[in-house]
């Protein structure tokens, strides 16, 4: 991944959550721009999610969002503080625990 696409795909990203809801329509553009091989899970999981405001989500769903994007994209974690946009290194317990949850997988 070039540094500019990551640069486009992180500005992307932070203005939809400045913005105040999630997009499936700009994560998918992300995903093209970097070609990111994105599983099926992991779509049906974010799509039901398209147009929710971050403040509805309940804070795992959120989180699971932010992270699975982070993840996909290679970017550093961001998670709402406050209204605010952070850059965080989550605990290794707390990483994927919706996926799992979603998945069933240990």
């Amino acid at each position: 991944m070039s540094r500019l696409h990551r640069q486009i795909v992180e500005t992307c990203l932070r203005d939809m959550v400045d913005r105040g809801w999630f997009s499936v329509c700009e994560f998918d553009k992300c995903v093209r721009l970097l070609k990111v091989c994105v599983p099926d899970e992991t779509r049906h999981a974010l799509a039901p999610l398209h147009c929710v405001d971050f403040g509805k989500m309940p804070p795992d769903v959120r989180d699971y969002v932010l992270e699975t994007c982070a993840q996909l994209f290679d970017l550093p974690v961001l998670v709402l503080r406050g209204g605010k946009l952070v850059n965080v290194t989550p605990e290794p317990a707390h990483r994927g625990r919706l996926r799992r949850l979603l998945t069933g997988t240990p």
